[in-house]
């Protein structure tokens, strides 16, 4: 049965200064550091059940985190819950955490079942983050949310800000989807009647394109064909935080015609750019302004890469009647482009100076045969050593046939060049290097520890695409 979709319309949040100060705010204002004593708040990892394309699903879920509030220069003192059956941990995807705070896995120890860790330390970076299991496939049962940080400073009065939170999702056993990545074999028993010709189950990853044949897209937690409708104000514009949690997919953003202004990069302020459409690998974030043309109801859509599924919300204005939305449409291209990441967005890099460390991580690897970083495919494996202080350059050459989206933890990297060309672009956690290109970075060793630099596709990293950069005397 159709639902009445106006009447489902979500309210756009209205940040103030007011309402930080009284809500995320609390904490800093009240912060140890001012000689008070602070509560932690409390995030509990739970299950949770959703309704994912008309079947009732037994998910993870992150209870608290719509609640949390972080402010840049206050304390992130949170305590994490485990009210799992199963070990888990939660990494602080795009913050500086120091070393054993990261949510790391590893070098951090899980946290059992009902067990409980808090974690204290000043959270110095703002901008729209996320909160992901570490451990095991976790984040692809959804256990994940959005982390924004605000900063006082620099926020405008009455701006309507709309969080979307983009994630993959599948019938599919997904420790049966890793096996396919490591070694091609398929599982005995058909999942959910995914049958092939013969009888034989179908496989879940295409060797053609390596992308994870997917059962849903959701957007905050729904699917296209009931999507999330936020009301909002035409007069206003709407600060998108637009986060791509998926666990294997590249999305491609869509704004429907609306004007869009590029803001921020994995939550680093960028100079201003217009823009049409925008790329988003698993694990980037990016805040985008739109300003709608005027009353009615417009669709944000994010297209799986290689697919022609779709995910999306709706922004509406008071009154406007919302349309029903085809969960697919044309086939969306790979994300291959790399367009952004060569723009001179240095203003917010640090000086440049001379690499004192330089070094070259190979790309290696297939579906069904493993993934590998200068051929070590174990996740413990070191393939750096550094020292305090260090400026760091590392040459990336992807040796495969698929774009490679990594993450850096506890640490941002600027994008300094690509197939020889050189450049100073944008500050970054994550990045996607197109296949059979060569990408340079460079970051300065400022947070000593050991820290995984890894792949973001979450069977990818799993089945190899992973390694640690590791301080000396740590």
């Amino acid at each position: 049965m159709q639902k009445d979709w106006v009447t489902t319309m979500s309210r756009g949040a209205r940040i103030s200064r007011r309402a930080l100060l009284v809500g995320a705010g609390a904490t800093l204002l009240a912060s140890p550091l001012a000689g008070q004593e602070v509560a932690p708040q409390t995030l509990r990892l739970v299950r949770r059940n959703l309704d994912i394309a008309g079947k009732s699903v037994d998910a993870f879920g992150i209870e608290g985190a719509a609640n949390a509030g972080f402010l840049r220069g206050g304390p992130f003192l949170t305590r994490v819950e485990n009210q799992l059956k199963v070990p888990a941990l939660l990494h602080w995807h795009g913050l500086h955490a120091p070393v054993g705070s990261d949510g790391s896995s590893p070098p951090e120890g899980l946290i059992e079942p009902g067990a409980s860790v808090i974690y204290d330390f000043p959270v110095t970076r703002s901008g729209t983050h996320m909160m992901r299991a570490s451990s095991g496939l976790l984040q692809q049962q959804l256990l994940a949310a959005p982390l924004i940080v605000r900063d006082i400073d620099e926020l405008a009065l009455g701006e309507q800000e709309v969080v979307m939170f983009l994630q993959d999702y599948t019938w599919r056993d997904p420790d049966d989807i890793l096996t396919e990545f490591k070694t091609g074999e398929l599982p005995s028993k058909s999942v959910f009647g995914k049958i092939g010709l013969g009888g034989k189950v179908k496989p879940a990853v295409s060797r053609a394109t390596g992308l994870v044949a997917f059962d849903a897209y959701l957007a905050n937690d729904r699917t296209l064909d009931d999507p999330e409708i936020v009301a909002v104000d035409p007069a206003m514009p709407v600060r998108l935080r637009l986060i791509n949690a998926c666990a294997a997919s590249n999305m491609l953003l869509d704004f429907s015609g609306m004007d869009a202004v590029l803001l921020a990069l994995d939550g680093r302020a960028i100079s201003a750019l217009n823009v049409r459409s925008l790329a988003l690998a698993c694990g980037q974030r990016a805040d985008v302004r739109v300003t709608l043309p005027g009353p009615g109801a417009y669709p944000v859509l994010a297209l799986a890469e290689g697919t022609p599924a779709r995910a999306g919300i709706v922004l509406a204005t008071p009154g406007a009647g919302v349309e029903k939305l085809a969960v697919k449409a044309e086939m969306a291209p790979m994300v291959t482009e790399f367009a952004l990441e060569s723009r001179p967005f240095g203003a917010d890099a640090p000086a440049d100076r001379p690499a004192d460390v330089k070094a070259t991580f190979d790309l290696g690897g297939k579906a069904g045969e493993g993934w590998n970083i200068n051929g070590n495919s174990d996740a413990g494996g070191v393939l750096i050593k550094v020292k305090l202080g260090q400026r760091v350059e590392v040459l990336l050459r992807n040796q495969t046939v698929n774009s490679q989206s990594l993450h850096l933890h506890g640490h941002s990297f600027q994008v300094r060049g690509t197939q020889g060309q050189k450049f100073a672009g944008p500050m970054r956690d994550t990045l996607l290097v197109p296949p059979q290109s060569r990408v340079l970075i460079s970051f300065d060793a400022d947070n000593p520890g050991i820290w995984p630099f890894a792949s973001t596709h979450i069977y990818r990293r799993l089945a190899g695409l992973a390694g640690m950069i590791a301080y000396e005397g740590i």
